[in-house]
């Protein structure tokens, strides 16, 4: 994984580097600028984690933080703000522009290690697909995985359930007619044994089934084959971003 340093002062990005380098497992990549720290984020799926300068701004005065955090793409992406001269109208600025931490330079490498590490812990978010036809599993993958999105896949319900139980999963994508145990079971399983995951059903079969009753049986969204990737994927999002908080 890698860190990005958008960071206009090259010893402040120096020192960021050191500390990061007692992580090992992260590499650094540095962007000078807002729009080159936009197009590394674009360009580099690897980027788990981003450390700004609080003095980076656009030309609409827009803080690094607050207009990534507006894109929806990458709402998990934990934002580090960083200064050496933190005042309470700044951090106060920070917290406000929708930064996940700040953090004032320099710092203790033991407590930057602690911190950064807990930031990465949840990384992006992990979706399973369950369907039992693998050419929709595919296309669901594909789909998501082009989002950043980590996905594992099951073919049937049980075997999702045991995914599930040894896995950290973020939500799950099911069809609803499937041999054995369908997508409505799952759901019921999901819900009762992990209320935290959301659901959502797909089938293929519309006229069996209505978005309320769907819903209403405990599902976070509902769509039919052929389904528009673009709404999916809002839901997704939307799903996401309400179960993070």
């Amino acid at each position: 994984m890698k860190a990005l340093l958008v960071q206009p002062a090259d010893q402040t990005a120096v020192e960021i580097e050191a500390l990061l380098s007692e992580c090992r497992t992260v590499s650094t990549t540095l962007a000078h600028s807002f729009s080159d720290g936009l197009n590394r984020i674009e360009s580099d799926p690897q980027i788990e984690i981003i450390f700004v300068d609080a003095s980076v701004k656009n030309s609409h005065g827009q803080t690094f933080a607050e207009y990534l955090k507006r894109l929806e793409r990458f709402f998990w992406l934990p934002i580090v703000v960083t200064s050496k001269k933190w005042t309470a109208e700044s951090v106060q600025a920070a917290i406000q522009s929708g930064a996940t931490d700040i953090m004032a330079l320099p710092i203790e490498p033991e407590k930057f290690i602690t911190r950064v590490r807990q930031l990465l812990s949840q990384g992006a978010p992990r979706i399973l697909v369950v369907d039992d036809e693998e050419g929709i599993r595919d296309i669901l993958q594909q789909i998501l995985e082009l989002e950043r999105f980590r996905v594992v896949t099951a073919s049937r319900g049980d075997e999702a359930m045991g995914l599930i139980k040894n896995q950290k999963i973020d939500l799950v994508v099911t069809d609803i007619m499937m041999p054995g145990m369908s997508g409505l079971d799952l759901l019921g399983s999901v819900k009762s044994q992990y209320p935290d995951i959301p659901v959502i059903l797909i089938t293929g079969y519309p006229g069996n089934y209505s978005t309320h009753d769907t819903i209403a049986a405990g599902a976070d969204g509902y769509f039919s084959k052929p389904f528009h990737n673009m709404a999916l994927l809002s839901t997704v999002r939307k799903v996401l971003r309400h179960k993070r908080g």
